[in-house]
């Protein structure tokens, strides 16, 4: 059986502004199953946390809305459990977040 994270692997994502995602509405429950993979994606965001902070190092976040796989490209100011802080008072719900990458 594919889980949904699977199935959502072979989708392209939509490149969106950063100001765009507080018109998105994400998906209500976690896109990632099971806590390992949940710790791992928590790890990502810590990481292009540091490197935003200390050498502007842009994070691609790859996030799941009601309208389907969304993108941004910019620089991560902020993360707590359960959200992600952009440039300009952006936020992504973290339960949203599908990957993290340069």
């Amino acid at each position: 059986m594919i889980q949904v994270f699977d199935f959502l692997k072979f989708m392209a994502p939509e490149l969106v502004e950063k100001e765009r995602i507080p018109m998105l509405v994400p998906v209500k429950q976690d896109v990632l199953p099971g806590e390992e993979s949940r710790r791992s994606r928590m790890q990502q965001l810590m990481w292009f946390l540091k490197g935003g902070n200390a050498f502007k190092v842009k994070a691609k976040i790859i996030f799941q809305t009601l309208e389907g796989l969304k993108s941004v490209h910019t620089t991560i100011w902020g993360v707590s459990e359960t959200h992600v802080a952009l440039k300009g008072g952006v936020t992504l719900p973290v339960h949203a977040i599908v990957e993290v990458q340069s």
